[in-house]
This record gives structure tokens, C-alpha cells and sequence, in this order.
């Protein structure tokens, strides 16, 4: 009997743990030095991307919001582009989106099991707010030099302000068709807005970006993408507007809201006399603007352009019939930053003298709107044998707006209200406010409330108190008054 021995063969199978091959990149998200969610602590989420200089695919990392910190893995001994996007909104897919940071880095690990250290700077998605929105999708063709979004110059170039930024640098290109550069303009600002006079003609338009520092001397500002009907762009490209359209929300606007050229009762003859003075160290070309009393200011004005020297002064002493070449009354307002303006409204007398009053300039802080201070009150209307009280109104922002005006008593005890509508920089003045509006034959020591009730419009308010017996005029201005007075 053969006997066959039964082999058996064991088969040993070792289970080692899989190493991922390739270098690690990691590091701290710093914005200004600091740890970014310190800053920011609203972020949501993060993405970290590794892109390869040779075209391979992309390797996607991690971001730690807890720790502020990205790791990337598995990097081959090339280099790299890090890119690090936080939001702090729902992801958008156009870069720029407001609150969005951004970072970005090169590195070329060179030991591909090695572990490279390497913290990157966040930089902020600036928000455009002036003259155009960077949100939405401009009007005109991005690879169109002649058609980008138009614009009225001189503009104000205005961005929201960035966090821990402590200064700014604007730069305007302007350059000319087919995309020849015909020079640069760089302005420093410690505020995040600045005026752009330089004005372009024919096919000529303008480039606009804007850098920021924060404390620690390093750039915050990433610049957003602006969507153009053919494009993306990640400048801001302006034609020059031609239309001559007066154009709304001008930041830049110092307005005199009454001033005059025309004949008065008793043989008066009341002008203003108006003196600018441009603080800045360079020529400059400045547009004043003459809106006749009681028309829409977006339709009915004129437009006059004067050169001031540098540190220097104009002046005109009847400006509507020196400047403008008409008579009437109105409103002036002139266009640019660094500018003193003043004026005196008067008549000769008997004597060869002469009595009037100055109105100064609506300061930012007296304006009145719906959207935020509404109503201003003030003393001082008088309406009777002595003295009679006109009540001035002057629309600033090129919007339309309601405005109630009440009249009380010495005692704050409303006599009666009247609603007014304004127009665009439109400018009116109520006569006799006391009678015109509660019907009231005599007041003294009378009280005035200016409200503005509805509409996107700017309101500024004066009040003129006249001696009847001589025509001398008192200017008193309404302006909102601070819980601690003033």
C-alpha cells in the first residue's frame, strides 16, 4: 500500500499600515499678525488647495478654524502654489464676494517625506462702494475699452473700510485705447475713500485698485473680482461719462444752500459773494453747480468749471450773474474735497454800506434723511410787527424726499404741520413760515421741527429771521443737536 504524505502550505500574509508618500505643508493663518479667526471669529469654513507649477492636479488640504491653522499632504518635490479661501458667508462662486479672505502662497518641498512649516498672510476681499457696486455684473464689455461702465469725473473712489487697515493707497491708470498707458496717479489716504479728478476724454478711460496696511506694516487688501457681460477683471475699468448728467450720492459736495442774484423790494439788490480756497498743494479744476430755487436739480441746473491754484483762493462777489451770467436765487454746490468755502448774501444801504448775512456750508452732520437722523428742531421764529422768520430747505443727495415742517408754540405745542415734497437737489423757501403753515398771524419766540418723513433724500435746513423795519437778515441753521448739546 502506497502512502502519499498530504502537504499543506500556509501562506503568511503581513498587514503593514499604508504610508501616504509626499511632503506635508502647514502653517497659521495670520491677518495683520494675528491669528485670522481673532479677527474674524464669523468664518464658516475654509478650503486649503495645493496647485503643482508643472500643471498635475491640484491636492486638496484642510483648514482648522480652531487652531487658524491649513495642512496640506502628500506634495511631490515641486513647487506649489498654496491657496487658502475663508468664508464667512455661504461659499459664492465669484472671489470678491464681500467678507470673503483669501491667501496664497509659493513652496517647494524639498524631502517629499519632510514636514514644512510655512504660515500664510490672509489678505481681505475688499467691497467697492463707489462709483459701482463690485458685486453686481457692470454694464459694458470688459475687453471694450470704450464701453466699460461710465462714470462722471471727477469721482470718489470709496471702498468699505477694511478691518485693522491704517492706511490706503488708491492708484488710477489712464489709459487709451487699444490699452496704451498714458500715466498713473498714486494717492495715500488714511480714510478709505479719495476723489479721482483726473478727467479722461474721447476713448481715454480709467483703470482703479486700491492697496491697505494694517499695524503691522503688511498689505490686507485682496483686490474682488469685478464681472463684467464678457469678463472678470480684477481691476475696476471706468469710462469716462459724456452724457453731462449731474449724478447722484456725491460724497465730495459742499453746498451753500441759498445764495442770490436778483432785485429786492424797497430798491434792494441782494447778491452773494462767495470765496473758495483750495487747500491742497496742486492746481485743481473744480465744478460748481447753480440749481435755480423750486426746479429738480437733476434737470434743470448750470455747470460752471474754475481753476483754483494751488493754496490758493477765488472769489466772486456776486457769483450767480459774475459765474452763471443769469439772476435769481438758489443753491450752490461745489465739487471736491480740500476745499474752504464761504459766503455773505447782502444789499448796499443808504449809506454805502451794506447788511446781509452769511450762509455757511450744509455740513455732513446737519443733513436730515429717513434712513437715519430725521428730524432736527430749532427756536427763534418770530412772525409779527418786528420780525418775520423764512424757513429754507435744500435737498443734497440727488434724491427726492418728504419733509414736515411744524411750527409750535414757546411751549413746544404744535400750532399745525405742513408736508413738503422735494426733488432731486432741489431747494425752496417758505415765506413767512408761521403764517404759511399754521396760519398764524403773529408768533413769538416760536419753535420749528423739520422732519423727514420718506424718500432716500439728504435734507439740510435754515432758517432766516428778518427785521421788518430795516430788511436785515439773521441766518440760523437747523441741525440735529447731540445729547450732550452743541
Amino acid at each position: 500500500m502506497t502512502r502519499y504524505a498530504q502537504l499543506t502550505t500556509v501562506v503568511v500574509i503581513l498587514l503593514l499600515p499604508i504610508v501616504t508618500e509626499g511632503a506635508e505643508v502647514s502653517g497659521s493663518l495670520l491677518y495683520d499678525d494675528e491669528l485670522v479667526t481673532s479677527v474674524f471669529p464669523d468664518i464658516q469654513q475654509g478650503r486649503a488647495t495645493a496647485y503643482p507649477s508643472d500643471g498635475g492636479a491640484q491636492i486638496n488640504g484642510a483648514v482648522d478654524l480652531a487652531t487658524s491653522t491649513n495642512r496640506n499632504e502628500g506634495l511631490a518635490a515641486t513647487e506649489y502654489n498654496i491657496q487658502v479661501q475663508l468664508f464667512r458667508t455661504d461659499p459664492n462662486p465669484w472671489l470678491g464676494y464681500p467678507g470673503d479672505l483669501f491667501g496664497g502662497d509659493d513652496v517647494e518641498p524639498t524631502d517629499p517625506a519632510g514636514i514644512v512649516d510655512q504660515d500664510l498672510d490672509i489678505r481681505y476681499f475688499y467691497h467697492v462702494v463707489s462709483p459701482v457696486d463690485s458685486i453686481p455684473q457692470l454694464d459694458g464689455l470688459r475687453y471694450d475699452c470704450t464701453s466699460n461702465h461710465a462714470v462722471p469725473y471727477p469721482i470718489t473712489f470709496a471702498i468699505e473700510p477694511v478691518p485693522r487697515a491704517t492706511d490706503y493707497r488708491f492708484h488710477a491708470a489712464l489709459l487709451t485705447c487699444p490699452r496704451a498707458v498714458a500715466g498713473h496717479i498714486y494717492i495715500d489716504s488714511v480714510e478709505p475713500s479719495v476723489e479721482i479728478e483726473w478727467g479722461t476724454a474721447g476713448e481715454d478711460f480709467h483703470s482703479l485698485s486700491v492697496g491697505c496696511i494694517g499695524a503691522s506694516g503688511k498689505p490686507l487688501c485682496a483686490t474682488p473680482s469685478f464681472r463684467y457681460s464678457d469678463g472678470v477683471a480684477w481691476i475696476l475699468e471706468l469710462t469716462h461719462d459724456d452724457s453731462n448728467t449731474r449724478g447722484t450720492h456725491r460724497t465730495d459736495a459742499v453746498v451753500i444752500p441759498a445764495v442770490a442774484g436778483t432785485p429786492g423790494a424797497h430798491g434792494t439788490y441782494w447778491s452773494s459773494s462767495v470765496s473758495v480756497v483750495n487747500l491742497a498743494g496742486t492746481d485743481r479744476e473744480i465744478e460748481i453747480l447753480y440749481t435755480p430755487r423750486g426746479v429738480d436739480g437733476l434737470t434743470t441746473y448750470d455747470s460752471e468749471s474754475v481753476i483754483v491754484p494751488a493754496s490758493s483762493q477765488l472769489s466772486w462777489s456776486d457769483i450767480v450773474t459774475e459765474l452763471f451770467s443769469t439772476t435769481g436765487a438758489g443753491a450752490l454746490e461745489f465739487r471736491g474735497f480740500q476745499l474752504a468755502v464761504v459766503s455773505r448774501t447782502s444789499t448796499p444801504d443808504a449809506d454805502s454800506g451794506s447788511y446781509g448775512q452769511g450762509i455757511p456750508p450744509i455740513q455732513p452732520a446737519q443733513t436730515l434723511s429717513a434712513t437715519g437722523t430725521d428730524s432736527a428742531t430749532m427756536g427763534g421764529v418770530e412772525e409779527g410787527a418786528v420780525f418775520r422768520t423764512n424757513l429754507g430747505l435744500c435737498e443734497v443727495w440727488g434724491e427726492s424726499a418728504t419733509v414736515r415742517v411744524s411750527i409750535m408754540n414757546s411751549s413746544m405745542t404744535e400750532l399745525g404741520h405742513r408736508d413738503y415734497e422735494l426733488r432731486p437737489y432741489e431747494n425752496i423757501q417758505i415765506n413767512q413760515v408761521a403764517t404759511t403753515v399754521p396760519g398764524a398771524s403773529s408768533l413769538s419766540n416760536g419753535i420749528v421741527r423739520v422732519t423727514v418723513t420718506s424718500g432716500n433724500g439728504r435734507i439740510g435746513a435754515y432758517l432766516s429771521v428778518v427785521d421788518n423795519a430795516t430788511g436785515d437778515p439773521t441766518f440760523i441753521a437747523i441741525a440735529p443737536q447731540s445729547p450732550s448739546g452743541g
